[in-house]
Protein backbone atom coordinates (compact mmCIF):
# COMPACT_ATOMS: atom_id res chain seq x y z
CA UNK A 1 0.00 0.00 0.00
CA UNK A 2 2.95 2.18 1.16
CA UNK A 3 4.63 1.48 -2.29
CA UNK A 4 1.10 2.53 -4.14
CA UNK A 5 0.56 5.58 -2.45
CA UNK A 6 4.36 6.39 -3.60
CA UNK A 7 4.07 6.03 -6.65
CA UNK A 8 0.54 8.04 -6.78
CA UNK A 9 2.35 10.58 -5.50
CA UNK A 10 5.29 10.41 -8.37
CA UNK A 11 2.86 10.45 -10.72
CA UNK A 12 1.13 13.55 -9.50
CA UNK A 13 4.02 15.23 -9.14
CA UNK A 14 5.09 14.10 -13.07
CA UNK A 15 1.64 16.12 -13.89
CA UNK A 16 2.16 18.90 -12.45
CA UNK A 17 6.01 19.56 -13.62
CA UNK A 18 4.80 18.23 -17.04
CA UNK A 19 4.12 21.18 -18.27
CA UNK A 20 6.79 23.15 -16.90
CA UNK A 21 9.53 21.46 -19.25
CA UNK A 22 7.17 21.44 -21.87
CA UNK A 23 9.72 23.83 -23.56
CA UNK A 24 12.63 21.64 -23.43
CA UNK A 25 11.40 18.31 -22.02
CA UNK A 26 13.64 16.22 -24.01
CA UNK A 27 13.21 13.29 -25.98
CA UNK A 28 13.67 9.69 -25.30
CA UNK A 29 15.31 7.23 -27.96
CA UNK A 30 15.09 3.61 -27.82
CA UNK A 31 16.64 1.89 -31.03
CA UNK A 32 16.37 -2.45 -30.89
CA UNK A 33 16.34 -4.52 -34.04
CA UNK A 34 14.13 -3.10 -36.67
CA UNK A 35 12.10 -0.88 -34.34
CA UNK A 36 12.34 2.97 -33.13
CA UNK A 37 10.60 4.13 -30.18
CA UNK A 38 11.03 8.48 -29.61
CA UNK A 39 8.54 9.83 -26.85
CA UNK A 40 9.27 12.91 -24.73
CA UNK A 41 10.70 12.83 -21.36
CA UNK A 42 7.38 13.45 -19.89
CA UNK A 43 5.28 10.80 -21.24
CA UNK A 44 8.13 8.43 -20.94
CA UNK A 45 7.81 8.89 -16.71
CA UNK A 46 4.03 8.35 -17.20
CA UNK A 47 4.51 5.09 -19.05
CA UNK A 48 7.13 3.84 -16.87
CA UNK A 49 4.59 4.87 -13.55
CA UNK A 50 2.19 3.04 -15.02
CA UNK A 51 4.32 -0.04 -16.40
CA UNK A 52 5.10 0.28 -12.49
CA UNK A 53 1.22 0.02 -10.66
CA UNK A 54 0.55 -2.68 -13.55
CA UNK A 55 3.60 -4.83 -12.37
CA UNK A 56 2.54 -4.26 -9.13
CA UNK A 57 -0.64 -5.49 -9.42
CA UNK A 58 0.08 -8.83 -11.73
CA UNK A 59 2.68 -9.48 -8.88
CA UNK A 60 0.27 -8.94 -6.16
CA UNK A 61 -2.44 -11.02 -7.80
CA UNK A 62 -0.29 -14.07 -8.52
CA UNK A 63 0.96 -14.20 -4.72
CA UNK A 64 -2.47 -14.29 -3.88
CA UNK A 65 -2.68 -17.19 -6.16
CA UNK A 66 -0.15 -18.91 -4.67
CA UNK A 67 -1.22 -18.66 -1.32
CA UNK A 68 -4.52 -19.65 -1.77
CA UNK A 69 -4.04 -23.55 -0.81
CA UNK A 70 -2.64 -21.97 2.98
CA UNK A 71 -5.29 -19.80 3.62
CA UNK A 72 -7.94 -22.73 2.45
CA UNK A 73 -5.80 -25.24 5.19
CA UNK A 74 -5.66 -22.25 7.95
CA UNK A 75 -9.44 -21.85 7.66
CA UNK A 76 -10.28 -25.89 7.73
CA UNK A 77 -7.85 -26.16 10.98
CA UNK A 78 -10.26 -22.99 12.43
CA UNK A 79 -13.09 -24.89 11.73
CA UNK A 80 -11.92 -28.21 13.37
CA UNK A 81 -10.65 -26.13 16.31
CA UNK A 82 -13.74 -24.36 16.91
CA UNK A 83 -15.45 -28.08 16.80
CA UNK A 84 -13.08 -29.86 18.56
CA UNK A 85 -13.61 -26.69 21.49
CA UNK A 86 -17.38 -27.13 21.47
CA UNK A 87 -16.67 -31.40 22.14
CA UNK A 88 -14.68 -30.15 25.13
CA UNK A 89 -17.35 -27.68 26.32
CA UNK A 90 -20.28 -30.68 25.78
CA UNK A 91 -18.08 -33.08 27.94
CA UNK A 92 -17.27 -31.02 30.57
CA UNK A 93 -20.82 -30.05 31.14
CA UNK A 94 -21.98 -33.90 30.69
CA UNK A 95 -19.45 -34.84 33.15
CA UNK A 96 -20.80 -32.43 35.57
CA UNK A 97 -24.29 -33.51 35.25
CA UNK A 98 -22.86 -37.13 35.77
CA UNK A 99 -23.79 -38.17 32.78
CA UNK A 100 -20.48 -40.29 32.13
CA UNK A 101 -21.26 -42.34 29.43
CA UNK A 102 -22.10 -39.12 27.41
CA UNK A 103 -18.69 -37.46 28.51
CA UNK A 104 -16.83 -40.04 27.30
CA UNK A 105 -18.49 -40.66 24.39
CA UNK A 106 -17.87 -36.98 23.04
CA UNK A 107 -14.12 -37.14 24.18
CA UNK A 108 -14.10 -40.19 21.64
CA UNK A 109 -14.95 -38.10 19.07
CA UNK A 110 -12.75 -35.20 19.12
CA UNK A 111 -11.13 -35.46 16.01
CA UNK A 112 -7.46 -34.59 16.69
CA UNK A 113 -6.47 -36.42 20.04
CA UNK A 114 -3.26 -35.77 19.88
CA UNK A 115 -4.14 -31.40 20.97
CA UNK A 116 -6.59 -32.41 23.53
CA UNK A 117 -5.57 -30.69 26.71
CA UNK A 118 -4.32 -32.73 29.44
CA UNK A 119 -7.33 -31.74 31.68
CA UNK A 120 -9.82 -33.08 29.33
CA UNK A 121 -8.11 -36.44 29.59
CA UNK A 122 -8.39 -36.17 33.19
CA UNK A 123 -11.92 -35.80 33.23
CA UNK A 124 -12.23 -38.39 30.23
CA UNK A 125 -10.19 -40.96 32.41
CA UNK A 126 -12.43 -40.68 35.70
CA UNK A 127 -15.78 -40.71 33.24
CA UNK A 128 -14.30 -43.99 32.40
CA UNK A 129 -13.60 -45.01 36.15
CA UNK A 130 -17.23 -44.07 37.50
CA UNK A 131 -18.49 -46.20 34.52
CA UNK A 132 -16.34 -49.29 35.86
CA UNK A 133 -14.51 -49.31 32.80
CA UNK A 134 -10.94 -49.64 34.56
CA UNK A 135 -8.95 -50.60 32.05
CA UNK A 136 -9.79 -47.45 29.74
CA UNK A 137 -9.12 -45.79 32.56
CA UNK A 138 -5.54 -46.71 32.77
CA UNK A 139 -5.13 -46.56 29.33
CA UNK A 140 -5.38 -42.64 29.17
CA UNK A 141 -3.51 -42.33 32.35
CA UNK A 142 -1.08 -43.77 30.83
CA UNK A 143 -1.57 -41.48 27.53
CA UNK A 144 -1.30 -38.38 29.64
CA UNK A 145 1.92 -39.83 31.86
CA UNK A 146 3.64 -40.33 28.11
CA UNK A 147 2.63 -36.91 26.32
CA UNK A 148 2.60 -34.86 29.17
CA UNK A 149 5.85 -35.63 31.63
CA UNK A 150 4.39 -31.69 33.86
CA UNK A 151 1.25 -34.63 34.66
CA UNK A 152 3.15 -37.32 36.01
CA UNK A 153 2.59 -36.27 39.74
CA UNK A 154 -1.41 -35.50 38.96
CA UNK A 155 -1.32 -38.90 37.23
CA UNK A 156 0.14 -40.40 40.95
CA UNK A 157 -2.47 -38.48 42.90
CA UNK A 158 -5.69 -39.45 40.46
CA UNK A 159 -4.31 -43.12 40.62
CA UNK A 160 -3.74 -42.98 44.12
CA UNK A 161 -7.41 -41.72 44.86
CA UNK A 162 -9.07 -44.37 42.38
CA UNK A 163 -7.25 -47.20 44.02
CA UNK A 164 -8.41 -45.59 47.69
CA UNK A 165 -12.03 -45.98 46.20
CA UNK A 166 -11.57 -48.84 45.20
CA UNK A 167 -10.26 -49.79 48.53
CA UNK A 168 -7.04 -50.96 47.50
CA UNK A 169 -5.19 -48.96 50.26
CA UNK A 170 -1.55 -50.36 49.99
CA UNK A 171 -1.49 -49.57 45.75
CA UNK A 172 -2.69 -46.07 46.44
CA UNK A 173 -0.07 -45.69 49.17
CA UNK A 174 2.67 -47.41 46.92
CA UNK A 175 1.91 -44.89 44.28
CA UNK A 176 2.08 -41.49 46.85
CA UNK A 177 5.11 -42.79 48.23
CA UNK A 178 7.87 -42.84 45.89
CA UNK A 179 6.53 -38.69 44.92
CA UNK A 180 8.44 -35.77 46.46
CA UNK A 181 5.08 -33.97 47.35
CA UNK A 182 6.25 -30.43 49.73
CA UNK A 183 2.61 -30.79 51.53
CA UNK A 184 2.80 -34.77 53.29
CA UNK A 185 -0.39 -34.01 55.07
CA UNK A 186 -1.87 -34.40 51.43
CA UNK A 187 -0.89 -38.24 51.62
CA UNK A 188 -1.84 -38.58 55.35
CA UNK A 189 -5.62 -37.03 54.48
CA UNK A 190 -6.39 -39.33 51.41
CA UNK A 191 -4.75 -42.41 53.64
CA UNK A 192 -7.12 -41.14 56.66
CA UNK A 193 -10.82 -40.83 54.50
CA UNK A 194 -9.89 -44.08 52.63
CA UNK A 195 -9.18 -46.03 55.66
CA UNK A 196 -12.38 -44.19 58.13
CA UNK A 197 -14.24 -45.21 54.41
CA UNK A 198 -13.29 -49.20 55.16
CA UNK A 199 -13.69 -48.75 58.92
CA UNK A 200 -9.91 -49.60 58.88
CA UNK A 201 -9.39 -48.54 62.54
CA UNK A 202 -6.01 -51.00 63.38
CA UNK A 203 -4.65 -49.10 60.00
CA UNK A 204 -6.01 -45.56 61.22
CA UNK A 205 -4.51 -46.35 64.84
CA UNK A 206 -0.57 -47.49 63.70
CA UNK A 207 -0.96 -44.15 61.67
CA UNK A 208 -1.89 -42.09 64.47
CA UNK A 209 0.78 -40.15 65.42
CA UNK A 210 1.44 -39.41 61.56
CA UNK A 211 -2.30 -37.97 60.75
CA UNK A 212 -1.81 -35.84 63.75
CA UNK A 213 1.90 -34.27 63.06
CA UNK A 214 0.20 -33.38 60.00
CA UNK A 215 -2.78 -31.85 61.60
CA UNK A 216 -5.32 -33.97 59.81
CA UNK A 217 -7.11 -35.24 63.25
CA UNK A 218 -6.07 -33.92 66.59
CA UNK A 219 -4.74 -35.70 70.26
CA UNK A 220 -8.95 -36.69 70.94
CA UNK A 221 -9.67 -38.09 68.02
CA UNK A 222 -6.61 -39.83 67.53
CA UNK A 223 -7.69 -41.29 71.14
CA UNK A 224 -10.73 -42.21 69.60
CA UNK A 225 -9.14 -44.25 66.89
CA UNK A 226 -7.02 -46.08 69.46
CA UNK A 227 -10.24 -47.26 71.58
CA UNK A 228 -11.64 -48.33 68.45
CA UNK A 229 -8.68 -50.21 66.47
CA UNK A 230 -8.39 -51.52 70.67
CA UNK A 231 -12.16 -52.20 70.63
CA UNK A 232 -11.78 -54.26 67.51
CA UNK A 233 -9.39 -56.37 68.23
CA UNK A 234 -10.76 -57.29 71.90
CA UNK A 235 -13.82 -58.69 70.49
CA UNK A 236 -11.89 -61.46 69.12
CA UNK A 237 -9.81 -62.32 71.84
CA UNK A 238 -11.29 -65.36 74.46
CA UNK A 239 -8.72 -65.42 76.76
CA UNK A 240 -7.32 -63.19 79.69
CA UNK A 241 -3.35 -63.16 78.68
CA UNK A 242 -4.27 -61.97 75.35
CA UNK A 243 -6.61 -59.50 76.87
CA UNK A 244 -3.83 -57.97 78.96
CA UNK A 245 -0.90 -58.63 76.02
CA UNK A 246 -2.88 -56.62 73.62
CA UNK A 247 -3.92 -53.49 76.05
CA UNK A 248 0.95 -53.71 76.57
CA UNK A 249 1.42 -53.49 72.80
CA UNK A 250 -0.27 -49.81 73.20
CA UNK A 251 2.19 -47.09 73.00
CA UNK A 252 2.86 -45.69 76.49
CA UNK A 253 1.11 -42.59 76.65
CA UNK A 254 -2.23 -44.22 75.48
CA UNK A 255 -2.46 -47.38 78.12
CA UNK A 256 -4.23 -45.37 80.64
CA UNK A 257 -6.54 -44.09 78.17
CA UNK A 258 -10.48 -44.47 79.99
CA UNK A 259 -12.15 -45.62 77.08
CA UNK A 260 -9.68 -48.18 76.13
CA UNK A 261 -9.44 -49.74 79.85
CA UNK A 262 -13.40 -49.14 80.55
CA UNK A 263 -13.63 -51.55 77.25
CA UNK A 264 -10.45 -54.14 78.95
CA UNK A 265 -12.34 -54.33 82.62
CA UNK A 266 -15.54 -54.96 80.75
CA UNK A 267 -13.83 -57.83 78.72
CA UNK A 268 -11.95 -59.36 82.18
CA UNK A 269 -15.67 -59.06 83.57
CA UNK A 270 -16.81 -61.28 80.78
CA UNK A 271 -13.77 -63.97 80.81
CA UNK A 272 -14.48 -63.85 85.10
CA UNK A 273 -11.13 -63.72 85.96
CA UNK A 274 -11.44 -62.10 89.24
CA UNK A 275 -7.88 -61.47 89.77
CA UNK A 276 -6.54 -59.98 87.18
CA UNK A 277 -9.91 -57.20 86.92
CA UNK A 278 -8.78 -56.54 90.56
CA UNK A 279 -5.52 -55.99 89.68
CA UNK A 280 -6.06 -53.79 86.57
CA UNK A 281 -9.03 -51.92 88.81
CA UNK A 282 -6.69 -51.12 91.07
CA UNK A 283 -4.57 -49.67 88.97
CA UNK A 284 -6.74 -47.53 87.14
CA UNK A 285 -8.05 -45.95 90.58
CA UNK A 286 -4.82 -44.99 91.19
CA UNK A 287 -4.12 -43.77 88.17
CA UNK A 288 -7.02 -42.22 87.12
CA UNK A 289 -8.42 -41.02 90.85
CA UNK A 290 -11.65 -39.36 90.24
CA UNK A 291 -12.64 -39.83 86.79
CA UNK A 292 -16.18 -40.44 86.52
CA UNK A 293 -15.91 -42.52 83.37
CA UNK A 294 -14.15 -45.03 85.41
CA UNK A 295 -16.64 -45.22 88.28
CA UNK A 296 -19.17 -46.20 85.52
CA UNK A 297 -17.46 -48.72 84.43
CA UNK A 298 -17.08 -50.38 87.54
CA UNK A 299 -20.74 -49.82 88.49
CA UNK A 300 -21.22 -52.14 86.00
CA UNK A 301 -18.91 -55.15 86.99
CA UNK A 302 -20.64 -58.56 88.09
CA UNK A 303 -17.60 -60.47 89.94
CA UNK A 304 -16.54 -59.78 93.61
CA UNK A 305 -13.59 -57.71 94.41
CA UNK A 306 -13.14 -57.20 97.66
CA UNK A 307 -9.53 -54.98 97.46
CA UNK A 308 -11.35 -52.88 94.86
CA UNK A 309 -13.97 -52.20 96.90
CA UNK A 310 -11.95 -50.88 100.02
CA UNK A 311 -10.31 -48.68 97.29
CA UNK A 312 -13.63 -47.29 95.77
CA UNK A 313 -14.68 -46.38 99.64
CA UNK A 314 -11.41 -44.60 100.62
CA UNK A 315 -11.57 -42.77 97.55
CA UNK A 316 -15.16 -42.11 98.07
CA UNK A 317 -13.95 -40.82 101.70
CA UNK A 318 -11.67 -38.16 100.09
CA UNK A 319 -14.12 -36.48 98.03
CA UNK A 320 -15.69 -33.77 99.63
CA UNK A 321 -18.03 -32.15 96.42
CA UNK A 322 -21.18 -33.73 95.68
CA UNK A 323 -21.63 -34.12 92.21
CA UNK A 324 -22.26 -36.28 89.87
CA UNK A 325 -19.15 -38.02 89.90
CA UNK A 326 -19.59 -38.62 93.68
CA UNK A 327 -23.23 -40.15 92.60
CA UNK A 328 -21.11 -42.21 90.27
CA UNK A 329 -18.69 -43.34 93.01
CA UNK A 330 -21.48 -44.47 95.29
CA UNK A 331 -22.90 -46.49 92.69
CA UNK A 332 -19.74 -48.54 91.85
CA UNK A 333 -19.10 -49.20 95.54
CA UNK A 334 -23.25 -50.08 95.79
CA UNK A 335 -22.18 -52.80 92.73
CA UNK A 336 -19.37 -54.36 94.39
CA UNK A 337 -21.19 -54.43 97.78
CA UNK A 338 -24.06 -56.46 96.10
CA UNK A 339 -21.30 -58.57 94.29
CA UNK A 340 -19.88 -59.71 97.71
CA UNK A 341 -23.75 -60.11 99.26
CA UNK A 342 -23.33 -56.86 101.76
CA UNK A 343 -26.59 -55.54 100.18
CA UNK A 344 -27.51 -53.41 103.29
CA UNK A 345 -24.09 -50.80 102.87
CA UNK A 346 -25.26 -51.57 98.96
CA UNK A 347 -28.17 -49.68 99.78
CA UNK A 348 -27.50 -47.31 101.82
CA UNK A 349 -25.10 -46.01 99.79
CA UNK A 350 -27.44 -46.20 96.62
CA UNK A 351 -29.88 -44.12 98.69
CA UNK A 352 -26.89 -41.39 99.11
CA UNK A 353 -26.64 -41.14 95.60
CA UNK A 354 -30.86 -41.24 94.63
CA UNK A 355 -30.18 -37.62 97.04
CA UNK A 356 -27.71 -36.40 94.74
CA UNK A 357 -29.01 -37.56 91.64
CA UNK A 358 -32.61 -39.53 91.18
CA UNK A 359 -33.19 -41.00 87.99
CA UNK A 360 -34.18 -44.47 86.44
CA UNK A 361 -30.46 -45.94 86.75
CA UNK A 362 -30.59 -45.50 90.53
CA UNK A 363 -33.63 -46.72 91.01
CA UNK A 364 -33.14 -49.76 88.97
CA UNK A 365 -29.97 -50.27 91.31
CA UNK A 366 -32.23 -49.91 94.56
CA UNK A 367 -34.92 -52.34 93.29
CA UNK A 368 -32.09 -55.04 92.17
CA UNK A 369 -31.09 -55.25 95.90
CA UNK A 370 -34.13 -54.87 97.72
CA UNK A 371 -35.44 -57.96 95.47
CA UNK A 372 -31.92 -59.45 96.55
CA UNK A 373 -32.70 -59.04 100.32
CA UNK A 374 -36.38 -60.53 99.49
CA UNK A 375 -38.17 -57.13 100.19
CA UNK A 376 -40.48 -57.22 97.37
CA UNK A 377 -42.59 -54.91 98.40
CA UNK A 378 -40.10 -52.07 98.39
CA UNK A 379 -38.88 -53.28 95.21
CA UNK A 380 -41.99 -53.77 93.32
CA UNK A 381 -42.45 -50.11 93.74
CA UNK A 382 -39.28 -48.78 92.28
CA UNK A 383 -39.83 -51.16 89.90
CA UNK A 384 -43.45 -49.73 89.18
CA UNK A 385 -41.97 -46.07 89.06
CA UNK A 386 -39.59 -47.16 86.27
CA UNK A 387 -42.28 -48.47 84.03
CA UNK A 388 -44.46 -45.47 85.11
CA UNK A 389 -42.30 -43.12 83.55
Amino acid sequence: MIKICIALLITCAAIFIGPYLADSQGYVHISTNNYIIEMSVFTGIILSVIAFIVFYFVVSFILSIMHLPHGASLLLKRHIDKKQLTLQNNALIAYEEGDFKRALMLFDKAPNKEHIPTFTKFIAADAAFELGDYERTRAILDEIEQNDHHARIAVAIVRAKMNFKLGNVEAALETLQPLKLKDSSFVSKLSYQSLMRENDYEGLASMAPRLIEDKVINKEEADRLYAASFEQKLSLLTKTNEALALRKLLPKPVRYLLPINTLLLKKLDELNDSSALSKLACDLINHNKDENELYKALSDVKNPLPKVRELVASRLDMHEAVDEVKSTMLKALAQLESNENLNDKACEHLLSAQQIINNQDVQRRLALVYNKMRLFEKASQYFVGICSK
